[in-house]
């Protein structure tokens, strides 16, 4: 399939009331092809938190692409210390 962009959306967690732990999200960030923070926790981000609703958008360029239905599988790594 000719893929131009995959972006990703994730909005941000509600904080955590008893340590302020957040989750927060990007907007609108291209994975395709590339690596990129979707999602980071703040200082007290230690625990179970959640972030808010995900999703993702696909892209096709405007040559090839068929009539179908496709399945797709997103695979992620969660990893401290990376700087976006």
């Amino acid at each position: 399939m000719p893929i131009k962009s995959l972006t990703t959306t994730t909005l941000d967690g509600t904080p955590d009331e008893l340590t302020g732990g957040q989750i927060t999200g990007s907007t609108d960030l291209n994975i395709y092809k590339k690596s990129n923070v979707v999602a980071t926790g703040n200082n007290n981000a230690n625990g179970r938190l959640t972030s808010g609703k995900t999703s993702a958008s696909l892209t096709l360029g405007p040559a090839g692409v068929k009539s179908a239905t496709y399945n797709g599988t997103i695979d992620y790594t969660i990893a401290a210390n990376i700087q976006p």
